[in-house]
C-alpha cells in the first residue's frame, strides 16, 4: 500500500530508457509526487496520457513535481510498450509492485476508474493534495493553481452505484405507474 511506495527504501522505479532507480533517489528533489493509474487498453487513458505528458514537460521543473506511472495493463510487456510509446520522460513503477499495491490505493483513496491522477506532497507526511488531478490537468494546464489544494472540494459529488440503481428503480416505478394510469 502507500507505505510500501513512499517508505520502501528498496523500491525501484523505471525510466523510459529501461534503467531503474531507487524511488527515494528519484523523488528526493520533488515537492510533489503525482501517481498516475492508467492502462493502454483504456480509451480515456490513451486520450489523457498525451495531455499529462505535455503538462509534465511544460510544468514539472517549475512546479517541482514528478509523475509515477502505475500501470493497470494486463502484462508487463503491455505496460513497457505503453510507457515507451505514449508517456512522458517520468517514472514507472515496476509491473509487479503496481499489481501488489494498486488495489490498496483504490480502496484507500476511493477511486474505481482509470485514468486517475493523485497528487501528493512529497514531505514527511505525504499529504494527499488532490484526487482529481486528471480533471485539474484539463482545467489548469498552465498549473496556475497547482498543487490544487482545494480542488477535490470543488468537484461535484460522485454518486455511488447503489444510488444509481435506487434512482433508476424509482424512475421505472414512476413510469410504470404513469403507463398503468394512461392505459386504463
Amino acid at each position: 500500500m502507500e507505505s510500501n511506495f513512499f517508505k520502501n527504501a528498496e523500491l525501484k522505479l523505471l525510466r523510459k530508457d529501461g534503467s531503474a532507480v531507487l524511488a527515494s533517489e528519484a523523488l528526493k528533489e520533488a515537492d510533489f509526487v503525482l501517481l498516475y493509474f492508467s492502462a493502454h487498453w483504456c480509451p480515456p487513458c490513451r486520450e489523457f496520457t498525451p495531455l499529462l505528458k505535455k503538462f509534465y514537460e511544460a510544468q514539472h521543473e517549475k512546479k517541482r513535481f514528478e509523475v509515477v506511472f502505475m500501470s493497470l495493463d494486463n502484462s508487463e510487456k503491455e505496460m513497457l510498450d505503453y510507457f515507451a510509446e505514449a508517456h512522458g520522460d517520468y517514472y514507472c513503477m515496476t509491473y509487479a509492485d503496481t499489481k501488489a499495491m494498486s488495489w490498496g490505493w483504490g480502496q484507500k483513496y476511493g477511486f474505481k476508474t482509470i485514468p486517475t491522477l493523485l497528487v501528493f506532497e512529497n514531505g514527511s507526511q505525504r499529504n494527499l493534495m488532490a484526487k482529481c488531478g486528471r480533471k485539474m490537468v484539463l482545467k489548469d494546464p498552465s498549473a496556475e493553481t497547482f498543487p490544487w489544494r482545494d480542488a477535490d472540494a470543488m468537484q461535484p459529488a460522485q454518486r455511488n452505484t447503489a444510488e444509481y440503481i435506487r434512482n433508476g428503480l424509482l424512475v421505472l416505478c414512476i413510469l410504470w405507474l404513469v403507463y398503468s394510469f394512461l392505459t386504463r
